[in-house]
């Protein structure tokens, strides 16, 4: 089974946005992507969406979602990991600028997890990215599809942490 963790900033913590650029940036990563964003570079991930943020006047809604995806241990290479990742970033709306790494294990589930940011500010400045249980079932879905494996949705509150 694959775990999926959900974590949503506070409204107008800018700074929590920016540490989980740096953190998905840290020297641990395997892989790298994005949509939406320059993802080789942190600081113009940060103010690529901030302008968007600030462009449809967002920043008093949440200013980052963070989504990990815990691989069971039936994922036993780097290579396994890198794509399921790239596929399961494709499962985000495009309207949503995302960054996403893969690091190898270092919590108790699995080998390898992937870590999503997302901007919840639409590009189109409709909609907030929905992270009910409703809005992320079609996301959890086609990760069932990816993976092969289930999946179990856990929220957990932010409290500064990665």
């Amino acid at each position: 089974m694959d775990f999926i963790m959900i974590k949503r900033s506070t409204p107008g913590d800018d700074e929590h946005r920016e540490n989980l650029v740096k953190y998905i940036e840290d020297d641990r990563k395997i892989a790298v992507g994005g949509n939406g964003v320059d993802y080789h570079d942190p600081e113009a991930t940060i103010k690529q969406m901030q302008y968007v943020t600030d462009y449809y006047d967002k920043s008093h809604q949440c200013s980052a979602i963070q989504m990990i995806v815990a691989f069971d241990d039936m994922v036993k290479d780097a290579e396994t990991a890198i794509d399921y990742a790239r596929q399961i970033a494709k499962t985000i709306p495009d309207e949503y600028q995302s960054l996403y790494c893969v690091h190898e294990k270092d919590h108790e589930i699995g080998n390898y997890h992937a870590h999503y940011l997302i901007n919840p500010v639409s590009s189109k400045g409709k909609n907030q990215f929905d992270t009910s249980r409703e809005g992320l079932q079609p996301i959890c879905d086609e990760i069932e599809e990816i993976t092969g494996n289930d999946n179990d949705l856990i929220f957990k509150r932010n409290r500064n942490s990665n």
